[in-house]
C-alpha cells in the first residue's frame, strides 16, 4: 500500500467510532435510517477533515498548525481520538517519506 493510501484509510477509520458515538447520541430519537443519513454526511465531512490534517502533518509543521486550528474550531468542546491517530498517521508517513511536499 502507498503511504498516502495508508494516510487516507487509517484517517477514515480512526474518526468512524467517533462519528458514530456522537451521531447517536444526539440523534438517539431519530429512525434508524434517519441516524444513518446524518452519519453518512458527517462522516464524509469529518473524514475529509481527518485526512487534511494528517496530510499536513506529513507534509509542513505550519500546514499541521493550521489543520489543527481549523478542526478544532469546528470541535471546540473536544480534541477526538480520531484528530490524536491522524497525527499519528501523518508523522509516521513523513518519517518514511522525509520528501512530501504540501500542494
Amino acid at each position: 500500500m502507498r503511504p498516502a493510501d495508508r494516510i487516507f484509510l487509517d484517517a477514515a477509520v480512526a474518526i468512524d467510532g467517533l462519528l458514530k458515538e456522537r451521531v447517536l447520541s444526539q440523534h438517539g430519537h431519530l429512525t434508524a435510517s434517519e441516524v444513518f443519513g446524518i452519519y453518512e454526511r458527517l462522516a464524509v465531512t469529518m473524514a475529509f477533515n481527518t485526512i487534511g490534517i494528517a496530510m499536513a502533518v506529513a507534509s509542513t509543521e505550519e500546514g499541521a498548525r493550521r489543520a489543527i486550528d481549523m478542526f478544532q474550531t469546528a470541535l471546540p468542546h473536544r480534541i477526538s481520538e480520531g484528530l490524536d491517530r491522524a497525527i499519528a498517521v501523518g508523522l509516521e508517513a513523513r518519517a518514511a517519506n522525509p520528501n512530501l511536499t504540501s500542494h
